[in-house]
């Protein structure tokens, strides 16, 4: 009799969900019968993803819930004091689903959200949970985890801000006492969220990438030295392009320069624009003329987009007690897949890095002159070669973080939680 899985998830295509996506595709495909639960949004705002994932086909009945009304700072405030809308979405889950059949439940969240519907659900139902959180409140800056918020300010926020990440932490940990199993992206993160788990395993699974999309293509022509960055940048204090503007504007890199053939093209949500253009206004013209800002584009569009390119760009931050921790971004394991030199700016100094040195496959930059030292390398390769490629990739290293690979992983430990006994020897 095949498996009833009910996937619950805050976003969803054609939002962007490719961690929950793919695993929902491996097990339909695998003979699961599952069912998605998530919620409709209606009002995307500039700091999001938007519709990347516009026009995917969806592999399984999926319920697109409309939770929001008016999408202000009430309707959040509701969410944070009385958790509205989890309550909303229980009660949509039940009227469109029959839970009596469900073997089990995975939800997958940023920052709790729904963990509360799943464990609802679970005690309500007797149902298995297993809650994949692959944010959590604890990796970012200490003001910095809401993505429309700077930190620093007056102490007024800065209080009020230590407030609700208090809330936030309490209410996650608090669904965890219904899980089965808790799942994470990076060790860190496991570490973190074993000590909020109240003796629940914590299991870690990369976001990975897909090996459909995701390859190398050794040998194409780029007729430009192009830097290539896709994706977000939340804050500044996480995620800061002025070491490589620096790079950029030393005399070292002026002959290059000089050339017309380099370039960097973003391709950001408005936020991260907004971010760009002001850190750029300290730096000279021929800078700010090297820069193409483009909008982000759908997924399927973004593997073309890196074999054109010379250089896959990274922004990161050395991990410190008040920074950034444990954050591994999808677009790392997409850059090694594609055998593209990858810049990172600044080094993480932590997972980032590890990977980026066991796959033998770009710089994590810890100064500026390493910045300038790797451009120059890579600008060198590809007058040679006309293109870019890593010289000696850990191919079977890089193979372990196919998204069809992590699924197979991810399959046998949701195994493990539907039937426990026959794992005790």
């Amino acid at each position: 009799m095949p498996k009833r899985l009910l996937v619950l998830a805050d976003i969803y295509p054609p939002h962007f969900a490719p961690r929950a996506f793919s695993l929902v595709r491996y097990w339909v495909n695998e003979g699961w019968e599952v069912a998605v639960a998530t919620e409709e949004i209606v009002q995307w705002n500039a700091t999001g993803h938007g519709k990347i994932f516009e026009g995917m086909e969806d592999p399984c009945p999926t319920y697109r819930i409309p939770l929001r009304r008016r999408y202000d700072r009430w309707e959040s405030l509701g969410e944070v004091l009385f958790s509205l809308k989890e309550k909303h979405f229980f009660r949509a889950v039940e009227s469109f689903i029959d839970c009596t059949r469900i073997d089990l439940i995975v939800s997958f969240s940023y920052r709790t959200f729904p963990h509360g519907t799943a464990a609802l659900l679970a005690r309500k139902y007797h149902i298995p949970v297993v809650m994949d959180s692959r944010d959590i409140i604890e990796q970012y800056p200490r003001y910095e985890f809401l993505p429309t918020l700077r930190g620093g300010g007056s102490w007024i926020k800065r209080s009020l801000l230590a407030l609700l990440r208090r809330r936030y932490i309490k209410q996650r940990n608090a669904c965890f006492q219904w899980a089965d199993r808790l799942v994470t992206v990076s060790p860190w993160h496991q570490q973190v969220l074993q000590r909020a788990s109240q003796g629940v395993p914590v299991s870690l699974f990369y976001n990975g990438y897909d090996r459909t999309l995701f390859f190398a293509k050794r040998g194409l022509k780029n007729p430009r030295f192009t830097i290539t960055f896709t994706g977000r940048l939340l804050t500044l204090t996480r995620s800061n392009p002025t070491p490589l503007f620096q790079a950029l504007n030393s005399p070292e890199l002026c002959p290059i320069l000089s050339e017309g053939l380099l370039e960097v093209a973003w391709y950001v949500d408005a936020h991260s624009r907004k971010l760009l253009e002001e850190v750029l206004r300290s730096y000279p013209p021929e800078i700010l003329a090297l820069q193409r800002i483009r909008n982000m584009i759908p997924f399927r569009q973004v593997p073309d987009l890196l074999h054109q390119s010379a250089m896959v760009l990274l922004l990161a931050s050395p991990e410190e007690e008040e920074g950034a921790h444990g954050i591994v971004s999808t677009k790392i394991f997409e850059a090694l897949a594609v055998e593209k030199p990858v810049l990172m700016v600044m080094s993480d100094e932590a997972i980032g890095e590890s990977l980026l040195q066991t796959a033998r496959s770009g710089c994590p930059a810890h100064s500026i002159p390493e910045i300038i030292d790797y451009i120059c390398r890579c600008y060198e390769q590809w007058k040679s070669l006309g293109h870019t490629e890593t010289v000696d990739p850990n191919r079977e290293y890089i193979a372990t973080f196919a998204r069809d690979e992590v699924a197979r992983h991810y399959t046998a430990m949701l195994e493990e939680v539907l039937h426990p006994c026959q794992n005790i020897e």
